[in-house]
């Protein structure tokens, strides 16, 4: 089987969610799927790192993000409805690779990752697609827009908006769209979707309870991991330093907390040093840092999706305190292993129980590793996604067949997506 992905970066450790999940899925399919793959990039010297991705793959092709060219494609998506983030790269370029790629190679299927690639092919006909959207943004955005102050506030609702009309029509597309979380597949499964959920995954070999590099155990005894760059992971840090760590301090006035993850913003790497705060930055290895804790944290006050932070501290036996807004995306198949607080003092509290605790942390951590092996594999995911890539080539073949070319609904007339 021949599969052509299209995807707005080119995945690079420490990977991103989307990133991740493409990486692991041509790793478990190799021998499989024969990729090949239409990249956007901001510059064109590659890392080893990167280089080393792209050798997964047949063929690859490169867009470069121009300024000239992006500015101009946020502009046609103001003026058009869409959602701004499609305007953030070259859609007539990456359509024009996409084309060539189908002609030259004919896929048997299209990958596409994330909402914002979906313009690039809107115009395919004679391929199936499937677009791999992660999370809703509209979802993520309108967590974002409640927690979000003046301009900020006011952004981010409008780009929902935009995000919610277009993911409606990709969701009428009848093209499988692929979602990680049960929340969000309920969402657009509303709209008349056809939705494929497919939770992320997590090596369990690398998040293994056993050492694989020489740690110290128990340095920390409360970890919060995460791109910290990543807007909803550093409200979540101050949400649970502010409220919650002078409560866990007071019964525990040595302890440590640990927030690890690459890229923190100025007003993050101003906490280390105080009060027992280590901001550790980028890690050589998330899986040791985890390891070195007794307790993870996931006190997320916005975002959408499910959380590699819960299932990678589960994977190696540390049991995890989160808040809803962390646990939504599970739906009926959250991982045991988990306890639910839903404000500033039951985190305290549920923190500083098992931190007094350690029979409970080593019982709460092996029932969730346990669901994590079982459920949340990469090597499941990857296979769940073979299954889907099969049935919606031998549908759209069945359809051809019947004389219909057309994989939207009558309302656009359009093929792929709008």
């Amino acid at each position: 089987m021949r599969v052509l992905y299209v995807c707005p970066t080119i995945p690079t450790e420490p990977f991103n969610g989307y990133e991740a999940i493409l990486y692991h899925r041509l790793r478990c399919l190799e021998g499989i799927v024969e990729a090949v793959g239409v990249f956007c990039t901001a510059n064109a010297d590659l890392s080893e790192a990167q280089r080393a991705v792209l050798a997964r793959f047949r063929k690859y092709g490169l867009v470069r993000r121009r300024r000239t060219a992006v500015a101009c494609e946020l502009v046609g998506a103001f003026l058009s409805g869409r959602p701004l983030q499609t305007g953030l790269f070259s859609q007539k370029e990456i359509a024009e690779m996409v084309s060539g790629f189908v002609g030259e190679f004919k896929p048997d299927i299209i990958d596409v990752f994330m909402m914002r690639m979906a313009p690039a092919v809107s115009r395919i006909r004679e391929v199936p697609i499937i677009y791999s959207l992660v999370d809703s943004m509209y979802s993520n955005l309108i967590s974002r827009s409640m927690r979000a102050k003046g301009v900020e506030a006011i952004l981010a609702r409008f780009e929902a908006k935009r995000s919610r009309i277009y993911e409606n029509q990709l969701a009428r597309s009848r093209c499988p769209l692929v979602l990680v979380s049960t929340r969000d597949a309920d969402l657009l499964r509303a709209e008349g979707g056809l939705v494929e959920e497919i939770p992320i995954g997590v090596d369990t070999a690398e998040f293994s309870p056993i050492p694989l590099y020489a740690a110290s155990e128990d340095r920390y005894d409360v970890v919060f991991s995460g791109h910290m760059y990543y807007d909803p992971n550093a409200r979540a840090v101050e949400w649970f330093v502010k409220g919650c760590w002078p409560l866990i301090r007071k019964r525990f006035p040595e302890a440590i907390f640990a927030i690890a993850g690459n890229r923190p913003p100025p007003h993050i790497l101003q906490l280390h040093g105080v009060d027992g705060i280590e901001v550790l930055g980028r890690v050589v290895s998330m899986a040791d840092v985890l390891r070195s804790a007794k307790v993870a944290v996931a006190p997320m006050q916005s975002g959408s999706g499910l959380q590699f932070k819960v299932l990678e501290a589960l994977s190696c036996e540390r049991p995890v305190v989160a808040t809803l807004q962390a646990l939504a995306g599970f739906g009926s198949n959250r991982p045991r292993g988990v306890v639910l607080a839903e404000d500033e003092g039951a985190t305290a509290r549920e923190v500083c129980r098992l931190l007094d605790s350690p029979e409970v942390r080593v019982r709460m951590g092996a029932e969730g590793r346990e669901d994590v092996v079982k459920h949340f594999g990469w090597q499941r995911q990857a296979e769940r996604a073979l299954g889907l890539y099969q049935q919606t080539i031998v549908a759209f073949k069945d359809r051809t067949i019947l004389g219909s070319s057309s994989q939207l609904g009558t309302e656009t007339g359009n093929t792929n997506g709008p």
